[in-house]
């Protein structure tokens, strides 16, 4: 089996480089079609705390979500699937200890990042809610992981077998 993996701090230094190109150019291009200035998003949000704790809730979903369509694919169903914090780094993780196709690996890799970033993104531009939109744009940078980790699957041909990597980012290609 050969390991694809990549540390930490360089998936945390390219989202935070992701996230410092993209969320301007997301934040003007929302701009151009509706009004988007502090006390916009100020008068959208009654209080933080309810804010902090659907982030911490929607973490914990995107793991969730994760977990899901891995046990929807694997053979041994939840069986196989583990979810946990790397304490060390302060990584929330779902794992599945069996090999899948490359396409049922991509789309348990990216699902969480359509789902809670990609779409809420789509709606807030179309229904000009401000608060949606920062709260896709932040669960987007949350999903930046499964989405490098997906640039790495790229040169992995098809008919590949890919198992998830117990304790690093990344996978093991069979």
């Amino acid at each position: 089996m050969e390991e694809k993996t990549i540390s930490i701090l360089k998936v945390n230094l390219l989202g935070l480089l992701f996230f410092l190109v993209s969320a301007p150019l997301i934040l003007y291009l929302y701009s151009l079609l509706h009004e988007l200035n502090i006390t916009t998003i100020l008068d959208e949000t009654n209080d933080i705390v309810y804010f902090i704790l659907l982030f911490v809730l929607s973490i914990i979903f995107h793991e969730f979500i994760h977990a899901a369509v891995f046990a929807l694919f694997a053979q041994n169903k939840w069986r196989s699937i583990k979810i946990g914090v790397l304490w060390k780094h302060m990584t929330p993780y779902a794992h599945c200890s069996e090999p899948l196709r490359k396409s049922q690996y991509t789309l348990a890799l990216v699902s969480p990042g359509v789902i809670l970033g990609l779409i809420p993104v789509c709606f807030a531009f179309v229904n000009g809610h401000t608060l949606i939109l920062i709260y896709g744009l932040i669960m987007l940078f949350a999903a930046i992981g499964d989405f490098i980790i997906l640039t790495m699957l790229y040169s992995i041909p098809k008919d590949k077998k890919i198992l998830d990597h117990n304790n690093k980012v990344g996978f093991w290609v069979e």
